[in-house]
């Protein structure tokens, strides 16, 4: 069953400055049917290119990356900006990598 996403994901106007709306996926997260199915769409997307790893890009990317890695069989690796690695572990600058590609 393909359930509509979009009911569990609540819109924050004004955050975090103003014009800006946040997307909240904490219900869907929240709501393990609505999770599963969230993974199960991404899965079915992804299952046919044969990843052998799924990056997780820093916070909701954890979440989902790991689900999501277990769900098409694949490894799943982290990252992270550059400030928020221990000290010695590999970075790189996710913003700055944005901010040029936003040229």
């Amino acid at each position: 069953m393909t359930l509509d996403l979009r009911e569990r994901i609540r819109d924050v106007p004004d955050f975090p400055t103003e014009g800006v709306v946040f997307k909240d996926i904490m219900p869907l997260i929240a709501d393990r049917e609505y999770f599963a199915d969230a993974i199960d769409q991404l899965a079915a997307w992804v299952r046919p290119r044969k990843p052998d790893l799924i990056l997780g890009a820093e916070a909701r990317g954890f979440i989902f990356g790991a689900a999501l890695a277990y769900a098409v069989e694949a490894g799943d690796v982290r990252a992270r900006v550059r400030d928020g690695q221990p000290s010695g572990a590999p970075g790189r600058d996710l913003a700055g990598i944005a901010r040029r590609r936003a040229r």
